[in-house]
């Protein structure tokens, strides 16, 4: 029963985890961002992490690593049939499956009443524009974390295994 627990568990604390650190670089880019284009307005640091932290639930990328949830079991179950490196599988899923699924969500997210009607492709076309690098980046680095979190313990005793 505590094994068949902790198969459980690994998973899902790895997603988690790997979700906290993705939106960590998410907000810290945001906040790179913001900073530049708003440092003649005076905006206070605390202000601008609040902000930052309120468009990242807000703006598309937490709905997004939400969403991503479900096609991530697929892309777990499908790894111990490849042959391929681990890093790179999970890196590059991560990022085609947050940037497609997080310029969806920020189309379908919130606006505000200043900005223009738009259609959703618009929508989609202009979150990729506007924040295509950092979704790319930010899905890199969650594959990249829950892959270490997940099966790089396997590896490390692997290697640390005295030959016979």
């Amino acid at each position: 029963m505590g094994a068949r627990k902790l198969k459980v568990v690994r998973p899902i604390s790895a997603y988690l985890i790997s979700t906290i650190f993705a939106s960590l670089l998410y907000v810290v880019w945001f906040l790179f961002v913001f900073m530049r284009q708003i440092d003649h307005t005076g905006a206070s640091l605390t202000f601008s992490i609040g902000f930052a932290f309120f468009y990242c639930l807000t703006g598309g990328f937490g709905l997004g690593l939400a969403l991503m949830s479900l096609p991530w079991i697929a892309v777990v179950s499908g790894y111990p049939s490849l042959r391929g490196s681990g890093p790179l599988y999970f890196a590059g899923v991560g990022a085609l499956l947050l940037f497609v699924i997080g310029c969806v969500t920020s189309s379908l997210s919130w606006k505000p009443l200043f900005i223009e009607d738009q259609t959703f492709f618009e929508g989609v076309i202009i979150a990729a524009e506007r924040q295509g690098i950092i979704l790319l980046l930010a899905g890199a680095f969650f594959g990249f974390i829950y892959w270490f979190l997940r099966y790089s313990d396997a590896l490390i005793a692997k290697a640390t295994r005295p030959s016979a």
